[in-house]
């Protein structure tokens, strides 16, 4: 069959179907519209839904990937870099810490010779007597004659000197300037001989009143060590008084002298 032959049967069948279904015809166009206004409408749903959806996003990680992406802050570098520094001084710091060498203090000597020291003149000021508990602190001169004994705590000459085996006899006015703070004086408290050859802590053992004639007081040819400290008692009245208080007191630090 040609085509034109088949364009015209093709064109009376459509003219039939028209004659034989007029209302669908007329209908079809407007189905047709209202396909495209759905199709329209739908796809505006799915855009406005899809937008709404990203709006939901936790602005939290949005700005954390734009914190990522933006230049560093030049306050943050600083700090960091302040911090940095900090370490590394800390670090210089401990290293040479490390490196110096700890000056450990030279260990006092348990015994001294009495060939190695000066042993003081006849009223040589060689050394302090004081206590932090009695609140006594004079001069220590060696010779025990009233012009010393204006001058501060006199040593018997006949006594030994700190350190060593016997007794060490010192003597003092009573008064707040020399001897008074001993009115207080009891066992247990702190005596400290500072020489010219070594330092002395003593420890009150025993205080007593006796008679200046008591013999008894002390004992020259002992060889066991002692402070012995005296003052005129009572601390006060006349002048001229007859009794001594006495106060024995053991060595507890300093080097012992050697003969």
């Amino acid at each position: 069959m040609k085509a034109s032959a088949y364009h015209k049967v093709i064109k009376q069948e459509q003219k039939v179907n028209k004659e034989e279904h007029p209302c669908l015809y007329m209908v079809l166009p407007f189905i047709f519209t209202l396909l495209i206004l759905l199709f329209s409408f739908l796809c505006s749903g799915i855009i406005h839904i899809f937008s709404q959806n990203l709006s939901t996003i936790p602005s939290a990680l949005l700005s954390s990937e734009c914190e990522l992406m933006s230049p560093p802050d030049s306050t943050s570098q600083t700090s960091q870099e302040e911090t940095a520094l900090r370490l590394a001084y800390a670090l210089d710091s401990a290293r040479m810490a490390r490196d110096t060498p700890v000056e450990t203090p030279s260990p006092k000597p348990a015994a001294i010779s009495l060939s190695d020291i000066a042993v003081p003149e006849h009223g040589e000021a060689f050394g302090t007597i004081s206590s932090e508990q009695l609140g006594l602190n004079l001069s220590l001169i060696y010779g025990d004659t009233n012009a010393i004994l204006k001058q501060g705590a006199g040593m018997y000459e006949g006594s030994k000197l700190p350190g060593s085996a016997g007794q060490t006899i010192i003597c003092a006015h009573n008064t707040s300037k020399f001897f008074g703070p001993l009115e207080n004086a009891k066992a247990g408290d702190i005596i400290h001989l500072q020489t010219s050859y070594g330092e002395y802590d003593y420890e009150i053992a025993e205080t007593k009143v006796a008679s200046m004639y008591d013999t008894s007081t002390y004992d020259l040819d002992t060889t066991e060590e002692t402070l012995i400290l005296y003052t005129c008692y009572p601390f006060y009245g006349a002048p001229g008084k007859k009794d001594r208080l006495f106060i024995y007191a053991k060595r507890i630090a300093g080097p012992s002298l050697m003969p």
